[in-house]
């Protein structure tokens, strides 16, 4: 595993703790949570219960928006001198 996909399975981690925080919280039901996500009952189920490889970040996301939350990501690109430096 990859340091990106170890971050990004260690942030998905700690969002889905956080949403099962949020439930117990709001009294909400898996049910009505997936509604409101507009997903599945079993997605929420499974996503819930830290089986996460099959959900990307956007799916995460799409169920972290009930709650106004989000994993925000950022990207950059460092290509190559176009120059080499001479020696």
């Amino acid at each position: 595993m990859g340091v990106v996909t170890a971050d990004l399975a260690a942030v998905k981690s700690a969002a889905v703790q956080f949403l099962r925080d949020r439930l117990d919280d709001s009294g909400m039901s898996q049910t009505e949570l997936a509604k409101l996500a507009k997903l599945e009952r079993s997605h929420i189920s499974e996503m819930l219960a830290g089986r996460l490889e099959r959900f990307s970040l956007n799916r995460v996301n799409q169920v972290l928006a009930v709650f106004n939350a989000e994993i925000e990501t950022s990207y950059q690109f460092n290509p190559p001198s176009l120059n080499p430096t001479p020696r």
